[in-house]
């Protein structure tokens, strides 16, 4: 509450003003607007009040300050006054703001700018939020799939071909029943000579689980280092009765040095064709595009499926 003398102290101020603007004692200067509290909220130019009749007209320049700043004291309202209607809806005595308002001006009634933070893995940008803008289109390429080559001489050997190389059409219950069920795309197989010496050596793995259809990279261990001998298979790809897709055996790539973990070996791609839920290896004696190389009945296989 303000109290009676300052009051006075008001009214004195303004008759004070209002008697200087009349005389033209203050022209040229700006008269200082008192509001309900003694406090100073702004200024007037002098010339602009009468002491009786209609403010006098203010100039151009007066004129233009003050509709920029009328503007701008507008410019953060969320919604004018001409659009409110349209904007908002009553329900229950209550104004909501329409989705469809809220949606074309991007959710953001007040016009505030808004960042986002972009990261690509490697480095993180800020980017300015524009309504209406796909802001994924900002975001990095997704690479390229890898395309993982093969042996220039790569072969896949058809049904037919497998039965008269390795004597081997279907499985039968019990192969399919012992099969090593596979559920990681990288694991290790270490095929062993049979107990039963007349028995085809052959090691069956279950991949079903897997959805291994792609490309798979195999590496040979060599058993020492002093004489290197690798374990090299036919790689037979069998359906979901244990029967041959297809099958291939040249498919070697390369060979690894030996390392202090690790000793030599060689590696290759093959592709695994659709449909396939069992795979068989069976060894072969010789790889006739690299006869130097010593191959053995047993070793150790570590196999990668390759994204």
């Amino acid at each position: 509450m303000v109290d009676a003398a300052m009051l006075r102290l008001i009214t004195i101020v303004l008759l004070v003003s209002l008697t200087a603007c009349q005389s033209g004692d203050l022209a040229g200067r700006a008269v200082p607007i008192i509001d309900g509290q003694g406090r100073v909220v702004g200024t007037i130019p002098a010339g602009t009040m009468q002491g009786k009749g209609n403010p006098k007209k203010l100039d151009n320049a007066t004129s233009t300050t003050t509709a920029e700043n009328s503007s701008a004291n507008t410019a953060g309202a969320p919604i004018d006054s001409a659009a409110n209607a349209a904007a908002t809806a009553l329900l229950d005595g209550q104004a909501y703001t329409q989705a469809e308002y809220l949606e074309s001006v991007g959710f953001n009634p007040q016009g505030k700018k808004k960042f986002f933070i972009m990261d690509d893995g490697l480095q993180k940008q800020t980017v300015e939020y524009v309504a209406n803008v796909d802001l994924s289109k900002l975001a990095p390429p997704k690479p390229a799939q890898v395309s993982y080559g093969l042996a220039s001489n790569y072969d896949v050997l058809p049904p037919d071909m497998v039965k008269a190389l390795a004597q081997i059409e279907c499985l039968s219950k019990k192969q399919l029943k012992d099969a090593k069920v596979v559920k990681s795309k990288q694991f290790s197989v270490w095929p062993l000579l049979p107990s039963n010496k007349k028995s085809q050596q052959i090691t069956v793995l279950d991949v079903s689980r897997m959805q291994p259809h792609g490309f798979a990279k195999l590496y040979s261990y060599a058993q020492n280092n002093r004489q290197p001998t690798y374990y090299w298979p036919m790689v037979i790809f069998m359906d979901n009765k244990g029967c041959a897709i297809s099958a291939s055996t040249q498919y070697y790539q390369g060979q690894t040095s030996t390392t202090m973990l690790k000793h030599s070996a060689i590696h290759g791609n093959i592709l695994i064709p659709a449909n396939t839920h069992y795979i068989t290896l069976t060894p072969i004696k010789q790889l006739i595009d690299h006869p130097m190389l010593n191959l053995n009945k047993v070793g150790a296989i570590d196999w990668l499926t390759l994204p």
